[in-house]
């Protein structure tokens, strides 16, 4: 009956909506929202009718639709991707249920960046040096969990991260550097303590030092920023065994200091062998074969210590023994690779874009 209800509800009242937006919007039927230029695209009416079917099966638009390629692909090929609402519901049920005798949630250990790095230090991996934590009542946490000033935070010379302490996505991100004159700039502009004290004011910040120095090869790609290689692991809940789920390397660009997409950065798959797929992608340059400001072409690009990377990611995700699936960030450094962070909210949509549908793999592991 419950059931009915629900269909009912949704066939009268959700539907219509998404019915209208679906012709309403422009940026749902608009082709010149395509990936694949170069491919024979559908009309507006078959565009139409992928998303009709999408909106019965699924309750929802396919917002994903252009950059999973939908405007080119059967819908034969499109049953290989996930539905994102469908996949987001059975990972956070995992993740926060890893098996039936596990009564506590772990996530906080990964969602907490604070936490992330004490966690990550006591067991021994390779993370940015923690300064501090920054309260909205200007409480600060440095050794041994003194309560300092910001001068006294930041009496060295140095260049800092600060980072919201629950933030996604480089949301919120900002960088400190206190010159041996004693100035302070913040995101490159002169800056006062004061000035420091309301930056910090609208949220609790996580302070780490920066790294200064990517492998040169990364640099090459995008020396503005650290440019991220994404691992994203998995527990097979048949053997207990961590599995490989996917990776991929976020790059910057157009001047951005993250390597985020929100922010114009490039996505690209990363092979079994660390070497790059063919094109990579950019919500502004759409599908491309080379980094738009460096001209670094992907095809011919390897990311040192990939090997290296995966183990350490499997590894690791050994000692987060409560959480189902894990997406790794890593800095590739000069001498090898530096964990920045783990995500449980990991999103499937950019691996879905890079490398395919993640159905079979959602089938094996997730169900």
């Amino acid at each position: 009956m419950n059931r009915i209800l629900s269909y009912l509800k949704f066939l009268f009242f959700r539907c219509p909506k998404l019915v209208w937006a679906l012709f309403t919007k422009k940026k749902y039927l608009d082709k010149n929202e395509t990936y694949y230029a170069e491919l024979k695209q559908k009309g507006k009416l078959g565009i139409a009718l992928d998303q009709l079917r999408h909106i019965f099966k699924w309750h929802q638009l396919e917002q994903y639709y252009f950059l999973y390629g939908f405007d080119v692909k059967s819908y034969k090929s499109q049953k290989e991707y996930l539905d994102y609402s469908y996949f987001k519901k059975r990972r956070d049920y995992l993740n926060n249920h890893p098996n039936k005798y596990e009564i506590y949630s772990y996530t906080g250990i990964l969602r907490d960046k604070f936490y992330f790095s004490i966690f990550m230090e006591k067991l021994g991996f390779r993370i940015p040096k923690t300064i501090g934590l920054v309260t909205s009542d200007m409480v600060i946490f440095g050794k041994n969990n003194e309560i300092k000033s910001l001068e006294t935070m930041l009496s060295e010379p140095g260049k800092y991260i600060c980072k919201p302490l629950d933030g996604i996505g480089g949301i919120g991100i900002f960088l400190i550097e206190k010159l041996q004159s004693g100035e302070l700039l913040v995101d490159g502009v002169k800056a006062s303590y004061k000035d420091l004290q309301a930056k910090f004011s609208n949220a609790r910040y996580f302070v780490q030092e920066r790294i200064d120095k990517q492998h040169e090869k990364m640099s090459a790609l995008y020396p503005k920023s650290i440019n991220t290689l994404r691992i994203t692991t998995v527990r097979d809940r048949k053997d207990n065994e961590i599995k490989l789920m996917g990776s991929m390397l976020l790059m910057g660009a157009g001047g951005s200091i993250v390597s985020n997409w929100h922010y114009g950065g490039v996505i690209i798959n990363v092979k079994n062998d660390g070497s790059l797929d063919k094109y990579g992608f950019s919500l502004k340059k759409k599908k491309i074969l080379s980094h738009p400001d460096t001209g670094v072409v992907f095809e011919s690009f390897k990311v040192p210590y990939y090997d290296e990377a995966v183990k350490e990611s499997i590894r690791c995700h050994k000692m987060f023994y409560g959480v189902h699936s894990v997406g790794w960030d890593f800095a590739i450094l000069p001498d090898g690779v530096m964990f920045i962070e783990g995500n449980d909210n990991w999103g499937m949509a950019a691996h879905q874009m890079v490398s395919g549908g993640l159905k079979d793999k959602f089938d094996k592991y997730f169900k």
